[in-house]
């Protein structure tokens, strides 16, 4: 029986190579927009509304006054956007003071840190500190 040669035919080993390279680029770049799209679709059922929004409103100002957290407690509150949600910030003292940045433990609130914060402050120090929770343990 004779050979038969269909070399001719056959395409060449580069474009076999770059067809396979394509191939493959394609189905990574789909698997990855994939998974991309569900990480995303997890993080954003993950993040929870903050009391700030769905409980601080409906509460009197008293109401408000007798949470063991009040919003208010420490002086420069403000809220910060991040991927996974916002943080509460407070940040007080001169502006052109020594920068002092207290980060508490992960089972204590930032309140614990507000006496030394208050005394930094008054010594000429901006003093931060990141809330743990703003009032959720307060309502939860």
């Amino acid at each position: 029986m004779p050979h038969l040669d269909l070399s001719p035919y056959a395409p060449s080993s580069r474009v076999s190579l770059y067809l396979i390279a394509g191939a493959a680029s394609a189905a990574a770049f789909i698997a990855y927009q994939s998974y991309n799209r569900s990480v995303k679709r997890a993080r954003q059922k993950a993040v929870i509304p903050s009391p700030l929004t769905t409980l601080l409103p409906k509460l009197s100002v008293e109401e408000q006054r007798r949470l063991p957290y009040p919003p208010d407690i420490l002086p420069g509150a403000r809220d910060v956007d991040s991927p996974y949600g916002n943080i509460r910030v407070y940040e007080f003292g001169p502006e052109k003071g020594r920068k002092v940045l207290l980060l508490h433990g992960v089972s204590t609130p930032c309140l614990s840190l507000a006496g030394v914060a208050q005394k930094l402050a008054a010594r000429g120090c901006r003093v931060m500190l990141f809330g743990k929770y703003s009032v959720c343990t307060a309502t939860g």
